[in-house]
Parts: structure tokens; C-alpha cells; sequence
């Protein structure tokens, strides 16, 4: 395919031939290799238009001065920044050329971010590795941010790195907020878990570096504290039932657990934290980045010089060598020895008593002494139709036979008495109620455990907090009824409110399969589970009335995937509903198809569950949904 370079200075154009074939293709467009140059690659765009071909040229305008930077005599591409504009025969704008980027020798930094995961992955361990990551990460982000540019969607499956020099690489860079001379190309996409808590009411064009700086602190936590998000935590003592449970959530509501300056009493840090091991210098960093002001975060210079510092700090444990620590003692040591006596206090404390309800007793017909061949007097005696009221007589219990009790049936005749017994189904206790003493909680928002009982842990630690035998009802704990997928834990509320999680294969036949479907069976009462299908509107409709997803075909819904989904107004400016993951939303046009907003970013128009219509990014869908989408014309 012959295409024509121009690098924007007014020199003439110079032919370029790339291969036909693809090595990689995204939503905007493909990467073509060159040929004869090993040293660079072309994307070409699906659809180039004008504001894209005004984006590109103003990264030209404007590129950062840390793209590529030397390593060992060799070339490290940190940024896949272009470096001249593609035009084909006619003059039309098609794409942008850029320094290729050596995949064979990176990995992404989610790999990097828990022991489990650098083990499988075969990286080394090494916490002085991974402050130079970190520490390189800022210093290229400082660099987009002097030029006026910003990431806006950092996260760690984003940021490539390579495996010998802890190097970083950024791609796909025209996705970054880019700022003109004249005008700002907006950034289109962004991660829930790491958009700083403005941004959670507003949109990826109006987020800049201060999106940026809050994004950086979350994957530098993440980095040195063994995966664990700074906003995931336990339930503090002064715990509400109203307090948000998810990530998104947290950062909204600013609960964050790692605090220095005084504790969250709402949210406690996770047993596996080893934060209290870091220096007073770090710690007061993250303090500022999570607790304070947009404009109070550390910048990315703050951050690399920072870490710059501290990567000459590291020491190594002399009673585990695998141990490397910063600060003065080892955090990993004093972790495993905090949980030790943890796990001490709880054996020592004797368990809590389970108490239920108090019952007025009930009022018993007073049975005066008589012969058990005459009916009692006032007695729940039942005869038949038209015969003496002494024949036939069954006396029979006001309350229902306890779980494996023995009630009697006793049939009087002329000829003699029988008495048979029968043995009462083993189901539920007697009352059915489930072990939070909770009588009013429906069947459909309760499973069974299976036969063989389950074990439920904590969702953040995976701490096991109780044993359910087999038979067992309990509530759910998350309001949603259906549609989870297959490998997901449930969640339910034990008797003392805790909330734990159990799994699929933990719960009956019926209940799981109920849970994994699609919603097309789901409880038509929704409007006492607000947050159940479509009216899991998390902020702005907690109290909508549900519309029964099984009024409309699964044809003409989508299904939200993991993480929490924005549904924007027709002017892409207000955020006006957030759909939890596995959440089906009807389509609001009469035929399955979607829009483009963007060259990149397409959407389907949605009806959310109080009747008010928005647009849902193709991105937050089911990989189903999105291929199944056409555009509409």
C-alpha cells in the first residue's frame, strides 16, 4: 500500500509503502508495519476524519521530550508519539507514523502488582524494581504534562513494562487529553476505580492532570502495597449500612482507610496491608493525594523525585531475605505477627451468642381432662361433613412440625385407632426464617446452601468469617437477584451483619442457576429492590421503580459488564446514572443498534428504569453486546 509522510514543517511528502497486513487493530484503527523500516509503524484509522487529523497534528505540534530515551546503547520507546502525518495518493489524512514499540519484551504493570502475579508471570521481586517503575512512570507522565497534555485514563493494564530496565511504555496515545494552541481534543475514555472523585460527576474532556495525579498515587499504592486499592477495606466500628460498598464508591465519599493523620473509623485497612511500613515522606504523599483538595495532590515531578529517593532506601529483611522493606522495621514481619495475634484473639474469644427473636407465647385453648376418644373442648377438631362430630377425629398442631420432628395423625373408627406417624421434610427450620432472624426477606432474595454446606469469607480479605451447614436460607447481600456471572461469589448478610461472599458451587441447584441467568426469570416485586436489573441507578435513582427486564426480549437489552458503567446525557457533558456490572438496561430505540459519537467511541441510547433515556459506551457492554451492535442509519 503506498501512503505519502508529512511531518508537518512544509517539506515536500515522502512515499512510504506499508504492508498490507495488520499487527494489531483496535475501535479507531490498525498498526501496519513499514516497509524497510524496522524502527517505525503506521496506524491508519477506520474512519479519519478532521478532528482526529487536528488531534494528531497538534501532538506533532506539541510531543513530549521524553518519547524515546537511550538504555545500553539502545533505543527505549517510552511513547508511542507520532511523528509524522499519513496521507494517501489523494492528499487525504488516513493516519500518523510512530516509533515502534518492542512487545516482545514488556509486560503490562498489572503483572507486577501482587506476588501471585509476578510469580506466574515469572517477573522477579524485587521492591527496588518496582519503585524504578513507579518512579519512571511519574517522570514520563511529568514530561505529557509540561507539554500540556494529560493520560487521563492511567491504569495499570495500560502502562506497559519492560522486563530488563523497569522502563515504562505508553500506546495509543492518541487517546490522551491533547491541548492545542487554540483548542483541547478531549480525552474519551476513563477507569472507575482509578477517576478521582470530581470526576465522578463529570466527563473525560473536563479532566486534566489533577485526573492524572489522582490516577498515579492509586498504581503507586497498588505497586508497593501488594495490589491492594487504597479505598478497599473492612468494615470499620462506626460502619453504616448505608456506606458504599464498592470502590467507586469509597473515592466518592472519600473513605480512605490508609490514612495517617487520623483514622478511618468507617472503613479499616485489609489484613494484608503493609502500609504502616512505609516512610513518614510516602505516607504523607498518599495522605495528600486521597484526602485533600484536587489542587493540594502531589504532582508528578513531586512523585519521581520522591521515588527517586526512596529506590536507594530499600532494605532486606535479615530474618527472611525475601523480605524487602521500606522504613525501619520489616512490614512484612510485623504484618504476619499482627495477624498472628489476631488470629489468637479470636481463638481465645469465646463466639458470640446467637439470639433469636422473642416471640410472645402463643394463647393454647384450655383442654380439660377427657378421654381421647371425645373431641377436645375447643380444640382444632375437624370433622367430616355431615357424620358425628366424635368419629374421624384429627388433632393436629397449631405450629408446624419442627425440621426432622414427628407428627401425629390419629383416625378413630368404630373398629379401633390407628396412629400414624410421618416424618417431616428436612427444608428449613420451623419459622423458615434465615439466620439474619430477618422474617420479612423474601424467598426470591434468599439461596440455599447445598447439601454440603458452605464457607463464607470476607470479600476484601478472603478471611473465612463462618461455616453454613447444609439447607441453610440466607439474604442476599448486594440486592441483585440474577444475571452474575458464573465465576462471581455471592454475596450474603450473616446473623450479626457482617457481609461475606460464598460461592456458586456452595449454593442449591436451583439458586445458582436462578442467579447465572439472565434476568428473564427475575423477581417481578422490584420495586422493593431498587437496586435490582435495570434500577441499580446507584445515585441518582436509588428509589426508581424497576421495569421487569422480562418485558422486553433479550434482543433489545444490553448487559452492563464488570465495574460500574456512566450513562451520559445526548450532550456528553453530564453524568446522569452509573449501572453496576451484570445489569441489563433496555435498548430505547425499536431496533438493536448504536451511534458514533466519536471515531473511537461508539454508544447505544438506553432507557434506564424511571423512564429517562441517556447513552451507554459500547466499552461497558458484554463482549456479546458489542458485536452484535450495528450502527444505526
Amino acid at each position: 500500500m503506498q501512503l505519502f509522510l508529512h511531518d508537518g514543517s512544509g517539506s515536500p511528502q515522502q512515499p512510504v509503502t506499508v504492508q498490507t497486513g495488520q499487527i494489531g487493530a483496535g475501535g479507531a484503527g490498525s498498526v501496519r508495519r513499514v516497509v524497510g523500516d524496522d524502527r517505525h509503524v503506521v496506524k491508519l484509522y477506520h474512519k479519519p476524519n478532521d478532528e482526529i487529523a487536528g488531534k494528531v497534528a497538534a501532538m506533532l505540534d506539541a510531543a513530549p521530550k521524553q518519547a524515546v530515551v537511550q538504555h545500553n546503547g539502545a533505543d527505549v520507546v517510552e511513547l508511542a508519539w507520532p511523528n509524522a502525518l499519513v496521507r494517501d495518493s489523494a492528499g487525504r489524512f488516513v493516519g500518523y507514523r510512530m516509533r515502534r514499540v518492542d512487545l516482545a519484551s514488556a509486560t503490562t504493570l498489572e503483572e507486577l502488582l501482587t506476588r501471585a502475579a509476578r510469580n506466574q508471570a515469572g517477573h522477579r521481586d524485587d521492591l527496588g524494581f518496582r519503585l524504578f517503575v513507579a518512579r519512571n512512570l511519574a517522570s514520563v507522565a511529568a514530561e505529557i504534562h509540561a507539554a500540556g497534555h494529560a493520560i487521563i485514563d492511567l491504569k495499570p493494564p495500560n502502562v506497559l513494562v519492560y522486563r530488563d530496565s523497569g522502563f515504562i511504555g505508553l500506546i495509543d496515545c492518541d487517546g490522551f487529553s491533547i491541548r492545542s494552541r487554540t483548542d483541547t481534543y478531549p480525552a474519551e475514555m476513563f477507569t472507575i476505580e482509578y477517576l478521582a472523585p470530581e470526576g465522578h460527576s463529570s466527563t473525560p474532556g473536563r479532566l486534566g492532570v489533577e485526573q492524572d495525579a489522582f490516577a498515579f498515587a492509586v498504581i503507586a499504592f497498588q505497586l508497593l502495597n501488594e495490589g491492594i486499592h487504597p479505598f478497599q477495606g473492612r468494615p470499620g466500628p462506626a460502619a453504616r449500612e448505608s456506606d458504599p460498598t464498592d470502590i467507586a464508591g469509597a473515592i466518592v465519599a472519600g473513605i480512605y482507610p490508609y490514612r495517617n493523620d487520623h483514622p478511618e473509623t468507617r472503613k479499616v485497612p485489609t489484613v494484608q496491608s503493609i502500609h504502616r511500613g512505609f516512610p513518614p515522606a510516602l505516607q504523607a504523599a498518599f495522605d495528600r493525594a486521597f484526602i485533600k483538595r484536587s489542587t493540594d495532590r502531589p504532582s508528578m515531578a513531586e512523585w519521581s523525585d520522591l521515588l527517586d529517593a526512596l529506590t536507594s532506601q530499600v532494605k532486606t529483611c535479615s530474618v527472611n531475605p525475601e523480605h524487602q522493606y521500606l522504613g525501619d522495621n520489616c512490614a512484612y514481619c510485623a504484618r504476619e505477627r499482627e495477624r498472628t495475634a489476631e488470629k489468637s484473639r479470636q481463638r481465645a474469644a469465646p463466639p458470640p451468642p446467637v439470639s433469636k427473636p422473642s416471640k410472645p407465647p402463643r394463647p393454647q385453648p384450655a383442654v380439660q381432662p377427657a378421654s381421647v376418644f371425645a373431641a377436645p373442648t375447643g380444640g382444632a377438631a375437624r370433622t367430616r361433613p355431615g357424620t358425628n362430630p366424635r368419629p374421624f377425629v384429627v388433632v393436629s398442631n397449631q405450629t408446624p412440625p419442627a425440621t426432622g420432628s414427628i407428627s401425629a395423625l390419629i383416625v378413630l373408627g368404630g373398629a379401633g385407632m390407628f396412629v400414624l406417624f410421618g416424618l417431616g421434610f428436612y427444608y428449613a427450620s420451623t419459622d423458615r426464617s434465615s439466620p439474619s432472624n430477618d422474617t420479612h426477606v423474601p424467598r426470591s432474595r434468599q439461596v440455599m446452601t447445598a447439601f454440603g454446606g458452605a464457607t463464607v469469607h470476607s470479600p476484601d480479605s478472603g478471611e473465612v468469617l463462618s461455616t453454613l451447614s447444609g439447607g441453610k436460607l440466607v439474604p442476599i447481600a448486594d440486592g441483585r437477584f440474577c444475571g452474575l456471572p458464573a465465576d462471581k461469589p455471592v454475596g450474603i448478610r450473616l446473623p450479626d451483619g457482617r457481609v461475606g461472599v460464598v460461592s456458586l458451587d456452595s449454593l442449591s441447584t436451583r439458586d445458582a442457576r436462578r442467579l447465572t441467568s439472565y434476568c428473564l426469570n427475575s423477581p417481578t416485586d422490584a420495586r422493593r429492590s431498587p437496586k435490582n436489573m435495570q434500577s441499580a441507578d446507584m445515585v441518582e435513582n436509588e428509589a426508581a421503580p424497576a421495569k421487569p427486564a422480562q418485558e422486553r426480549r433479550r434482543g433489545m437489552q444490553v448487559l452492563v459488564e464488570a465495574g460500574v458503567a456512566p450513562v451520559f446525557d445526548a450532550n456528553r457533558q453530564t453524568v446522569i446514572a452509573r449501572l453496576p456490572g451484570n445489569t441489563l438496561v433496555d435498548l430505547a430505540d425499536e431496533k438493536a443498534c448504536g451511534y458514533r459519537w466519536s471515531s473511537s467511541v461508539s454508544v447505544a441510547k438506553v432507557r434506564l428504569a424511571d423512564g429517562r433515556e441517556g447513552f451507554l459506551s459500547y466499552d461497558s457492554m458484554s463482549s456479546r453486546d458489542r458485536s452484535r451492535l450495528s450502527t444505526c442509519t
